[in-house]
C-alpha cells in the first residue's frame, strides 16, 4: 500500500509517499516541509515532481493522508481541498491527523511531557500537551501567560515562539526546561503517513463529505 501524506497547516507545506508492507511502513520520499508560502500555487506541482522522482504512478497511490489543523485557516483549506479531490478522482480512502499530533508523534521517543505551542494570532498559541506520543490534554488556544502557567521543571517547550514564551518564565523553572529548536514546531510530512497508517490498520477512515479542517477558534469547521 502506498500512501500519499499532505500537511499544509503552516506556514510552510510538503509532501509525502511512503508504502506500508502489513504493519510496517517506510518512507519513499517526501518534499518539506521547507516549502515556505507554496500552498495554493505549489502543491500539486510539488506531487508531480515527487512522483516523477521516485517513478510512482499517481493511479498506484492506495490512500491519503492529510494533516487537519489546528493551523493556517487558507492553508488547511487548499490542503483538505486537494487532498479531497485526489481520493475522490482516484476513489481511494483518505485519513486525516491533528497537525499537532503529527509533531509529537517526532518525538515520541522523549519521556517527559510535551507542550506543543504553535501561532495562533497576537498573542494565542494553538496548544496541546503528549507523553510520548500520548496526548494529555485537548486542542485548545492559549495565551503565552496561560501556556507559561503549564509549564513545570523537566518538561519539554515545542514552539515556533520559544523565546516569547521562555524568556516569562521564571528563572528556576526555566533553567529545568528543555525547548527544542524551532524546526521541530513544523509538521513533519513523513510522520502524516505513519499516523494515517495507524488509523488505516484500525479502520478509522473519514468520509470525504464529512470531513472539515480543525480550526479550534475562529471559523467553524465548513465543508470544502
Amino acid at each position: 500500500m502506498i500512501i500519499l501524506g499532505i500537511d499544509t497547516s503552516s506556514a510552510v507545506c510538503g509532501i509525502a509517499l511512503s508504502e506500508a508492507v502489513s504493519d510496517k511502513l517506510k518512507p519513499i520520499a517526501q518534499i518539506g516541509p521547507n516549502i515556505p508560502n507554496a500552498h495554493s500555487e505549489k502543491i500539486m506541482p510539488l506531487l508531480d515532481d515527487l512522483l516523477k522522482t521516485t517513478g510512482v504512478e499517481k493511479k498506484s497511490i492506495n490512500a491519503i493522508a492529510i494533516s487537519i489543523g489546528p493551523g493556517s485557516f487558507t492553508g488547511l483549506r487548499i490542503g483538505l481541498s486537494t487532498a479531497k479531490g485526489l481520493a475522490l478522482g482516484l476513489n481511494i480512502p483518505i485519513v486525516s491527523v491533528p497537525s499537532l499530533d503529527v509533531i509529537a508523534e517526532k518525538v515520541r521517543f522523549i519521556d517527559k511531557t510535551l507542550h506543543i505551542a504553535t501561532s495562533s494570532r497576537k498573542d494565542e498559541f494553538y496548544y496541546c500537551s503528549y507523553k510520548q506520543g500520548r496526548r494529555i490534554s485537548d486542542y485548545t488556544v492559549l495565551t503565552t501567560m496561560e501556556i507559561i502557567n503549564k509549564i513545570e521543571p523537566e518538561t519539554v517547550l515545542i514552539s515556533d515562539k520559544t523565546e516569547a514564551i521562555i524568556n516569562q518564565i521564571p528563572e528556576k523553572t526555566r533553567e529545568k526546561v528543555m525547548v527544542m529548536s524551532k524546526e521541530f514546531s513544523y509538521p513533519d510530512v513523513f510522520f502524516v503517513t505513519v499516523l494515517g497508517h495507524r488509523k488505516i490498520l484500525n479502520r478509522q477512515m473519514d468520509t470525504l463529505s464529512a470531513l472539515v479542517p480543525m480550526y479550534v477558534q475562529g471559523f467553524r469547521g465548513t465543508k470544502v
